[in-house]
């Protein structure tokens, strides 16, 4: 596949994929639904995750009018996610590091999680499929990421939107990396924003505090209700990959009815309980009738 000259190429080795539905509790939302989902994270002002939360504690917020939760789950939630890697020359000297959290993440999987490994730099490559096959996971890791190229970041994650496509319920890009494109373009273009935004995908980043991270992948994240993490240096990466998964599977999960069709509509979400933070996506589009 070419997308803007850059090359997207599967990794060689084939993965066995599971089921879409094997094990995975059923989805919220179903397709025809009029509800909008809302992915939602809330950690203490201590940093501390924090579960259990009820309906009523939520507030949620379009264009600045309160609406109704209509759904709602507090129940933990399978991973499906794209891991993407990046193998780019600015990254080289931290190759090691990158496999070794591309590895401990495989290594937080559960009996639910799906993941396929991808990688940016010289080229775009993903694997065939979405698996929870940690020794293939692990070998992918192992044996097929290299160094070297550019950072085509906007193009991997739209390859990684591409691959997500057909799946349903909550999508994850989460990019390892120091999230500084090539050529120079700070800030994700506005079809890609958009595109996250329609198909309701998050953007996650976890990179390490010697390589630092762009401001244009903080703000895809953000935008999109997910996370960005700097691992510091004295840090154990292990834990700190393992709290990113449980952050993931530990998101709340809320549904309302949008009180108007067309158009992009601002989304803020709020817990009423003090010394606690919100984090979902900020806006979301509707489909005129």
């Amino acid at each position: 596949m070419i997308r803007n000259g850059l090359r997207v190429v599967p990794l060689l080795f084939a993965i066995v994929g599971v089921s879409a539905t094997a094990g995975q509790q059923a989805p919220v939302f179903r397709s025809g639904t009029a509800l909008v989902p809302i992915y939602v994270t809330v950690r203490h002002d201590s940093g501390r995750l924090v579960t259990g939360l009820r309906r009523d504690q939520f507030r949620v917020l379009e264009d600045g009018r309160e609406r109704e939760i209509l759904a709602f789950s507090n129940e933990s939630q399978p991973i499906t996610a794209v891991l993407l890697l990046d193998t780019s020359s600015s990254m080289s000297a931290r190759l090691q590091w990158t496999r070794s959290v591309a590895t401990h993440f495989v290594d937080s999987l559960q009996a639910r999680d799906r993941l396929r490994i991808g990688s940016f730099g010289t080229e775009i490559s993903l694997s065939p499929h979405l698996t929870g096959d940690v020794a293939r996971l692990k070998q992918i890791v192992r044996d097929e990421i290299w160094p070297g190229g550019g950072t085509p970041i906007w193009h991997a994650i739209n390859a990684a939107l591409d691959s997500l496509r057909p799946e349903s319920g909550r999508r994850v890009v989460l990019v390892v990396g120091d999230g500084a494109p090539s050529p120079k373009a700070g800030q994700p273009p506005a079809e890609l924003k958009a595109r996250c935004e329609a198909e309701d995908v998050m953007v996650y980043a976890v990179s390490s505090e010697s390589a630092g991270m762009g401001l244009g992948l903080r703000a895809l994240a953000a935008d999109t209700g997910g996370g960005h993490f700097i691992i510091p240096s004295d840090e154990n990466t292990q834990q700190a990959v393992a709290d990113v998964a449980e952050e993931l599977r530990r998101q709340y999960v809320l549904g309302v009815a949008p009180a108007s069709t067309g158009g992009r509509h601002a989304l803020t979400v709020r817990v009423t309980e003090p010394d606690m933070k919100s984090r979902a996506r900020r806006a979301f589009p509707t489909s005129g009738r």
